[in-house]
């Protein structure tokens, strides 16, 4: 992401895009927060600058310490020479998501009852099986494939939030989970800025 980013005036200073967490990579953070179910209790990162322009590290490595004994990790960064990815894996105690594929090593996974108990319209699940033929269910919904958001699901998100407000409801994301995101991306930075030692949270008690 350089010139040709239609956000790169505000996205690459200091005074507005901040750092590669607060413009890009807490979107990641998001994905880690949601994805678990868990809540950051500690982070440590490191970041390095190579991308010209940027007034700010263009790589960050975040490794996290959840809530229940958890760990996840977060990476953001533009200095990668390939196409625009958001890869999330899940590894857990039952069963492992890696980006659309869900396995497990108890057996198959009831692939009725995972759509049954799946909330979004536009999410399907379908039967499947990895690269050596052992069993699986895939993941079939539209994903950022681009750093251009004309296709991220912003436009549905303010939607809800002009529906939320003509409707006097409360909206399925507010301001005070946002908070819980940025002081991750906060301390984060913070960490990292202190040559990667630990930083715990909530940042405000």
């Amino acid at each position: 992401m350089t010139d040709w980013y239609p956000g790169w005036n505000w996205l690459r200073t200091r005074a507005s895009g901040r750092s590669h967490l607060l413009a890009a990579g807490c979107h990641a953070v998001d994905a880690l927060r949601w994805c678990s179910g868990r809540e950051v209790v500690e982070v440590s990162a490191f970041h390095a600058h190579f991308t010209a322009g940027y007034e700010w590290p263009t790589s960050i490595l975040v490794n996290a310490r959840l809530d229940g004994g958890a760990l996840g990790h977060v990476t953001s960064s533009t200095d990668f020479m390939l196409p625009y990815n958001f890869l999330v894996e899940l590894m857990g105690d039952r069963a492992t998501l890696r980006q659309d594929l869900i396995q497990s090593l108890e057996g198959p996974l009831d692939v009725a009852a995972l759509a049954a108990a799946n909330p979004f319209p536009e999410v399907t699940l379908v039967p499947a099986v990895d690269g050596l033929g052992r069993p699986a269910v895939r993941i079939e919904c539209p994903m950022p494939g681009s750093a251009d958001v004309s296709h991220h699901p912003f436009q549905a998100e303010m939607d809800e939030l002009i529906a939320c407000v003509r409707e006097g409801r409360d909206s399925s994301l507010d301001v005070f989970d946002a908070q819980k995101t940025m002081e991750v991306c906060l301390a984060a930075d913070r960490s990292a800025a202190r040559g990667g030692v630990p930083v715990a949270l909530p940042l405000i008690t």
